[in-house]
């Protein structure tokens, strides 16, 4: 059975409208579904890699295990991205033990040796940044990447400077 053919210059156009209008629908649902997908990839890989420093599929074995490793230290160092719940965990941890001075001595020195380690990672995104993990992404990962240390660092110095802030009000003790 064959088609109709349009001969009159409004059907014509009815129909050159229909076909664009379900070539845009379908343009932007396939449009809707790749971004859902990728989305969704991006999140289920970086649940596979704890911490805040973002890994790339595309760095060299070495490279990726520096900043696993540099992950885990920042998760075994205890860094928290809100700003506001660790200064009250901090502030909760040296309320008992304002009466106690040997308790009080203890927490600084764990407090000091704490800011040493701190020292520590931010060397070592330092070096992530002068090392050769940048040569070995693509323009867009190397955004990412510096994003996210840049990101890090800040929040690893605010947390410093707010033990550091906490240590100087306590004085000598």
């Amino acid at each position: 059975m064959a088609r109709p053919r349009s001969s009159t210059p409004e059907t014509k156009k009815l129909l050159k409208s229909a076909r664009n209008r379900r070539h845009y629908e379908k343009k932007k649902r396939l449009g809707a579904i790749r971004k859902r997908l990728t989305a969704r990839g991006i999140a289920r890989y970086r649940e596979q890699v704890p911490g805040p420093l973002i890994l790339s599929r595309n760095l060299s074995i070495l490279n990726q295990d520096h900043l696993r490793a540099l992950n885990g230290r920042l998760q075994a160092w205890g860094f928290v991205d809100d700003h506001a719940t660790f200064v009250s965990d901090a502030e909760e941890s040296v309320l008992p033990l304002l009466g106690k001075k040997d308790l009080l001595r203890k927490w600084v020195r764990a407090q000091e040796d704490w800011l040493e380690e701190g020292k520590s990672l931010l060397d070592g995104m330092r070096q992530v940044v002068g090392g050769t993990v940048l040569s070995e992404l693509n323009p867009h990962e190397v955004g990412e990447l510096f994003h996210s240390i840049m990101s890090t660092s800040y929040t690893v110095q605010y947390m410093m400077v707010g033990v550091e802030f906490a240590l100087d009000k306590l004085g000598d003790v």
